[in-house]
């Protein structure tokens, strides 16, 4: 018996670091995105107790484990967007530990990180992010730079970035964008711009921003927004506006509904939110609440209600 524990011992310290991990460490502003090919949901980053991460987390199987290679630099207020036309999870830039805007494009494969040597946006931070499925393109709206808060729009489609000259929402931050499938449309919603905290949704269909659905959410930035229901719904949770909010909120195509069910703690700091397609499920993770205290709970929205999963690694 001692000689079979010995063994098992022995076998799992020679494991790959991946294998062995437990759960991602609290976060605020982690960047999260799902791998449609892996069928995994693909975290990044953020800012911890101890400062900036650049850990690779993956949830697959109902588990964890963190990727031990090489990868993107420590940053926060990133994005993760799922590319279809590559195949892999595309980042750009955000917020490095020297205080740098950082202007990087990298690909996720569902294996490894490659640093694409392409030019693109300049440095920012705190801008959104999201895949246009109609037209096979990544849209990219808004951040701050060092020259202040940014309100230009990009797009890549998967090879090179290109600046669209277009008029469009306030220059702002803190915002979130997601696939409308409805509307076959990119949705923007909220963030801050020089006069406060905003509650304005606009539609981008790759040639112009419409501003649409006056009646919504209460203005707010930091907070989660991600599809649901393969496309046909967007959830949103959360944020901040003269505190930490708990509300849920749902887009149906056409206008916004508040949903009242417990769910998640109020919380702000952009927590990491995707849609997990072979569950039809929405997943939240992370970010930061009214005790300061930077979070590492795990919530799944089916539609109707939250709940809190507790994994098993």
């Amino acid at each position: 018996m001692k000689i079979c524990k010995l063994i098992t011992l022995m076998l799992i310290f020679c494991l790959p670091v991946h294998l062995l991990s437990q759960n991602p460490s609290p976060r605020n502003q982690p960047a999260m995105s799902y791998h449609k090919q892996h069928q995994q949901m693909v975290l990044f980053g953020g800012s911890g107790d101890n400062g900036m991460l650049n850990d690779t987390w993956i949830l697959e199987g109902g588990a964890w484990k963190e990727y031990d290679g090489s990868g993107p630099s420590p940053r926060t207020a990133h994005a993760l967007s799922y590319s279809e036309i590559n195949n892999a999870v595309i980042l750009f830039g955000g917020y490095g530990p020297e205080r740098q805007r950082l202007a990087d494009t990298w690909l996720w494969d569902g294996q490894k990180w490659e640093k694409l040597a392409v030019e693109g946006p300049d440095g920012r931070s705190a801008y959104a992010m999201a895949y246009d499925k109609k037209r096979h393109k990544i849209v990219l709206f808004g951040g701050s730079a060092d020259s202040g808060k940014l309100g230009d729009t990009w797009e890549f489609d998967g090879t090179k970035w290109q600046q669209i000259n277009v008029q469009g929402p306030s220059n702002r931050r803190h915002h979130k964008m997601a696939w409308d499938a409805r509307q076959q449309k990119i949705l923007l919603f909220g963030g801050s711009d020089d006069t406060g905290k905003l509650n304005d949704t606009w539609l981008w269909d790759g040639i112009t921003w419409e501003k649409v659905a006056e009646a919504g959410p209460p203005a707010r930035d930091h907070h989660a927004m991600s599809s649901h229901a393969r496309g046909k719904k967007i959830v949103l949770f959360g944020g901040w506006n003269d505190g930490y909010l708990p509300d849920t909120w749902i887009w149906n195509g056409k206008n916004w509904q508040k949903k009242s069910e417990a769910g998640p703690s109020a919380r702000a700091g952009k927590p990491g939110m995707v849609f997990q397609q072979e569950k039809n499920k929405t997943l939240l993770f992370g970010g930061g609440d009214a005790q300061h205290q930077t979070l590492a709970d795990l919530w799944e929205w089916n539609g109707r209600k939250w709940k809190e999963l507790t994994l098993d690694n």
